[in-house]
């Protein structure tokens, strides 16, 4: 090692023939090796390099094993794009291989590719580590393409000139809060979940749904720190691990492929990603992730799939609930513009702010999290809790797919209060409580209420049913009267029938109703359903089917009975 870098010099027995030793082959700038690292399991050894760039920025880099072998091509290019210099010359390539193979100190330091909690309480950023473990933490070398974290300005800059901003406008409020909530879902065993923003402004002008999740990656890092949905599985699940325990923002629905959307959305909140195999057939180890990841899009999940004639199921619709962007103030997701003349105006503000002042708020709060981690399941928990007995209170049996939204609704709550308690909002105590609340207020009016998914989409389906096929249910007294004049009724599906109170009774033959009326639905189950909640009527045993005497048959048929009033719609219409 000298000062323009490192050489190898050959052994004795490849002197000169005139007995000179060859002079010294350069090899790379200057570099140190200072520890040895694996992974949490004890595997996926490497090294810990130690450089400084052109600028004279000191690097740190985990090396893995792995990338020792064969050419090491894809190790010096990524060295490279980090500034170290690596000879070109074919001998010095390997001796960089056998020198960084063969460089094997003492300390030990635990390498891992995601960002967010480690086994020992420390939490991970690329470039640092915040709070203390048993041995070093650092980021194994494929991170160097991680998402944007950084910071640039101070908290009391962020807070004068981005958070004062928020104060006044629900959605923004929420937003920003989300980076704060997603490193609380570790410390309480939380499931990772989503929002999604819906909604464009009917005037063709922006409806603030980028500008917001602007604001809330500025907690974290540059704008660079937004990402797209225009992405392939591998890019996603590869992109979720990178931002572990942290807020994941994703604009423009859109732009992902409406098959993939839903899988994706489901993806991201189960914490996982695919099983692959390696080349061996040996399976890959698995991504996993812990995140919050906030979206946007001019339409919905379930509208999106539903241009590929793909439906979204109801867990996929749980875990990434839709927010409507209009705040109701007629600006789009803004309430309060801040004395701007106009929404756009205080957008371009906004943005602007965003891209000068950021970062600094993610990093303060999560000290603070380290700081005080060992009390704080406890206060976070009590506070989910009480959000989610407020939010409910006044829904009779709320479903398990409501309380479980409530309690990510609830979660970003405690996140913006609890950022707001350490001084790094600005914003008066209540307020992101309040945005939290008004958000879920408007999500559980926007899906219809409280009725779990699956009966919606069932009762939805119904209805809809009839709405188109009426025309397909034969008069049953003009059919028993053989009534010539009665207009052919192709593929019918049963018969309709006028009583004397005036109420239309409908009755659907059972295949028809199996294969058409409830498709994609278990038959007993949505029968069962329809009844509880009036659709069907009952027979006198309450069983979901009647006797009737049909037209053409000799004995009475068992069939499914609604009326015209039951199947219109009313309380568990959706939006």
């Amino acid at each position: 090692m000298r000062d323009g870098g490192i050489y190898y010099r050959k052994p004795d027995s490849t002197r000169h023939k005139g007995g000179d030793t060859p002079a010294p082959v350069w090899v790379c700038s200057g570099l140190q090796v200072i520890a040895m690292t694996r992974d949490e399991r004890g595997e996926d050894f490497g090294r810990l390099a130690e450089f400084t760039d052109p600028d004279g920025r000191p690097r740190r880099l985990s090396i893995p094993a792995a990338d020792l072998q064969g050419s090491g091509e894809a190790l010096r290019s990524r060295l490279a794009r980090l500034g170290l210099e690596v000879s070109t010359h074919p001998e010095a390539r390997r001796a960089f291989l056998e020198l960084l193979q063969r460089w094997r100190p003492d300390a030990r330091a635990t390498s891992t590719t995601r960002t967010g909690w480690t086994a020992g309480g420390a939490f991970v950023l690329p470039g640092q580590v915040i709070g203390d473990g048993p041995e070093p933490v650092v980021l194994s070398a494929e991170l160097s393409e991680g998402p944007a974290f950084a910071t640039r300005g101070t908290v009391e800059d962020w807070r004068r000139h981005v958070g004062a901003l928020c104060i006044g406008n629900s959605r923004l409020l929420f937003c920003v809060s989300v980076p704060f909530a997603a490193p609380l879902l570790h410390l309480i065993g939380a499931e990772s979940g989503g929002f999604h923003l819906r909604g464009s402004s009917t005037d063709g002008s922006s409806s603030g749904k980028t500008t917001a999740q602007r604001v809330a990656a500025a907690v974290c890092g540059p704008p660079d720190f937004l990402d797209r949905w225009r992405t392939t599985d591998n890019g996603l699940e590869a992109t979720a691990e990178l931002h572990n325990d942290a807020p994941l923002i994703l604009d423009e629905l859109g732009q992902m492929e409406p098959r993939a959307a839903g899988e994706a959305a489901y993806m991201l909140a189960a914490g996982a990603g695919k099983v692959r195999a390696s080349r061996n057939g040996d399976g890959r180890p698995i991504k996993r992730w812990r995140l919050l990841f906030l979206s946007s899009g001019e339409i919905g999940l379930t509208q999106h799939m539903e241009a590929a004639n793909k439906r979204a199921r109801a867990g996929q619709e749980v875990r990434m609930a839709e927010v409507p962007a209009d705040a109701g103030a007629g600006l789009g997701c803004f309430e309060d513009l801040h004395d701007d003349p106009d929404g756009g105006a205080f957008a371009l503000r906004l943005t602007d702010a965003a891209a000068s002042y950021y970062g600094a708020p993610f990093v303060a709060f999560v000290r603070a999290l380290v700081e005080h981690r060992a009390e704080l399941p406890r206060i976070v928990r009590r506070e989910r809790d009480l959000f989610v007995s407020d939010a409910l209170r006044g829904i009779k049996d709320p479903s398990g797919q409501v309380r479980r939204v409530a309690q990510r609704f609830a979660l970003v709550a405690v996140g913006g209060e609890l950022a707001t308690a350490e001084g790094i909002t600005g914003w008066p105590e209540g307020a992101a409580y309040d945005a939290a609340a008004s958000c879920f207020a408007d999500w559980l009016k926007a899906r219809g209420g409280p009725v779990p998914a699956e009966e919606r989409d069932l009762l939805s389906q119904v209805r809809h049913w009839f709405e188109r096929h009426s025309n397909r249910l034969a008069w049953k007294d003009r059919a028993e009267r053989l009534d010539d004049h009665m207009p052919e009724v192709p593929q019918r599906a049963g018969f309709k029938e006028d009583k004397a109170d005036g109420t239309l009774w409908l009755y659907v033959l059972r295949e028809t109703f199996a294969r058409e009326v409830v498709e994609g639905h278990d038959p007993r189950d949505a029968a069962r359903v329809l009844l509880r909640r009036g659709l069907l009527l009952p027979d006198s045993d309450g069983k979901t089917t009647q006797k009737i005497r049909l037209p053409g048959a000799k004995n009475p048929q068992r069939v499914y009975v609604f009326t015209a009033d039951s199947v219109a719609g009313g309380e568990f219409d959706g939006p």
